[in-house]
Order: C-alpha cells, then structure tokens, then sequence
C-alpha cells in the first residue's frame, strides 16, 4: 500500500508493509494489519479480478 501524506502538490508517497490477516470467503476483500512505530491498524481493500501476471 502506498500512502500520500501532504497538501497541494507537496505530496510524499510511503510504503507500508502490511499482513493479511482476513480473507473474505467468496474472495471479495482481504484485510491487511499495518504495524507502525505508534501503533497499528487494519485496512480491507477489494480483491482485484484476473489476479497477478
């Protein structure tokens, strides 16, 4: 996951590293657990179609 931190066009894109911790059964989204300095938290985010190249 990509993460843009900043306003107007000061924009600075940072990477996360995230672990799947959920995935929905039907596979319509998985859940990532992002661990940060002050903390972590969790994200889902929709599975895409026709999967990696």
């Amino acid at each position: 996951m990509a993460e843009k931190t900043g306003l107007g066009n000061q924009r600075k894109e940072k990477r996360l590293v995230g672990t799947v911790v959920y995935i929905h059964p039907k596979g319509r989204f998985y859940t990532l657990e992002f661990n940060l300095p002050h903390g972590s938290f969790r994200e889902s985010f929709p599975m895409e179609l026709g999967g990696a190249s």
